[in-house]
């Protein structure tokens, strides 16, 4: 393992921003059981050391790959697997293969969701929500937000890659009545495809284009959805082109015909 450059960045004296970035040829580190490659760069985050894993390369695509979620491996899986066949660049948080990141400082434990952060709103409440806030923390987590936002590429569309379990959330959930039924602007569903397997996007135009190619799919309400602090919610919000690929843990088939779809969509 080779380092390629350090940077070290003066914040105020209760956190330390910390860039590495190395060059991995296949190896195991211990920020997850799966293998990667290229050009990783560190974030120091109290005790825990965090990383974004960058494969392939982002000069050829007009699309960025990004999971933030080191749990779904199925998402994880399938996007290392299609970039490499088909080029681009997918970003990778690493996070010890866990949903949620956990660290210590001075000794106490907190704890927040890497794709609740990106907004005030949303990473205050989900600081709230695991009994994590305060103010210091809450400007740890949102330098930490800045760091993830400024490894992805400008001027490509986001293509988040997430996995759910069976029934826990799926395109239903956007349907009149139902819990999300004000995220939503638009909705088609296929009735012969998986729920649990949707799409999410800001982009009106990339919604017509997954429905008339008969595909289940959501178009996020760009005023009325709720403020979660999620990449979906920051993208909207910048007029970002944003679209998340989500499938049940284990649809790996599903996984990569969407990925396929958003591949032939983009280049058109």
């Amino acid at each position: 393992m080779k380092a390629v450059s350090i940077c070290f960045m003066r914040f105020p004296l209760f956190f330390v921003l910390v860039f590495f970035t190395l060059s991995f040829t296949g190896k195991e580190n211990d920020l997850g059981s799966h293998k990667h490659s290229g050009k990783n760069c560190f974030f120091k985050l109290g005790d825990k050391l965090l990383s974004i894993a960058r494969h392939g390369d982002e000069k050829k695509e007009s699309y960025v790959l990004i999971s933030l979620h080191s749990n779904e491996t199925t998402a994880i899986d399938v996007a290392k697997t299609f970039i490499e066949k088909e080029g681009g660049l997918f970003l990778e948080l690493l996070n010890y293969d866990q949903r949620l990141i956990e660290f210590k400082e001075t000794g106490v434990k907190f704890i927040f969701d890497p794709n609740r952060i990106f907004t005030p709103a949303g990473r205050t409440a989900n600081l709230k929500l695991n009994k994590s806030y305060n103010k210091i923390v809450e400007r740890q987590v949102q330098q930490f937000a800045r760091f993830v936002l400024a490894e992805i590429p400008r001027n490509k569309t986001i293509i988040a890659v997430h996995n759910n379990t069976e029934g826990n959330y799926t395109i239903n959930d956007y349907k009149k009545g139902n819990k999300l039924e004000k995220d939503a602007e638009l909705i088609y569903q296929n009735p012969e495809l998986d729920e649990d397997d949707f799409f999410l996007t800001t982009s009106l135009s990339l919604f017509k284009s997954l429905k008339s190619k008969n595909f289940n799919v959501v178009l996020q309400h760009k005023s009325k959805a709720k403020d979660d602090g999620s990449l979906s919610i920051y993208c909207a919000g910048i007029n970002r082109s944003y679209v998340n690929v989500e499938t049940e843990h284990g649809h790996s088939d599903e996984q990569q015909k969407m990925l396929a779809v958003l591949k032939d969509i983009f280049e058109k």
